[in-house]
């Protein structure tokens, strides 16, 4: 947390700068996050308010995304509505990551199919839910030795 945005603009007041912003009703779960996280960390994760080119904070506002590898570039503005839209679109960009990575390490990857009659996901009950994909068509089918499809040869025969 190097150099952090100044959490108002200098020209405007709490409210000037609020009337940008949305309100936000968060679910019971991301409430209780959202507070955890207002007091414990210094600000959001993985988002900042625009800066102009003298470091205060734009007006109107403009949500971005900090840099790959820096966090909390951002402190907490104190204003509900404010901080509300910054942990939601942490909240979102967090999640995103997240699924970044779960296909990065092949956890969880749904078979990809060409057809659209069946789903992909669900209880698995052996090999018929997917019996006309082509990667159970190949590992489900006959199997043939190796040597079955060479014409014999001279130690074949003796």
């Amino acid at each position: 947390m190097a150099s952090a945005a100044l959490a108002i603009p200098v020209e405007g007041g709490d409210e000037l700068f609020a009337k940008y912003f949305a309100e936000i009703t968060l679910d019971v779960v991301e409430e209780e996050t959202f507070r955890k996280r207002t007091l414990e960390e210094p600000g959001p994760r993985y988002v900042h308010l625009r800066r102009s080119a003298i470091g205060t904070v734009t007006v109107p506002p403009h949500i971005e995304e900090n840099k790959p590898g820096q966090m909390n570039n951002q402190v907490w503005t104190g204003h509900p509505k404010v901080d509300r839209t910054m942990f939601i679109m942490d909240r979102r960009l967090e999640h995103q990551q997240r699924d970044v990575k779960t296909v990065a390490c092949q956890k969880n990857i749904p078979m990809l199919r060409g057809t659209l009659g069946r789903k992909n996901f669900g209880t698995k009950m052996g090999a018929e839910p997917f019996a006309e994909s082509h990667r159970a068509k190949r590992m489900n089918g006959p199997k043939r030795p190796p040597l079955a499809t060479l014409p014999a040869t001279y130690m074949d025969k003796m």
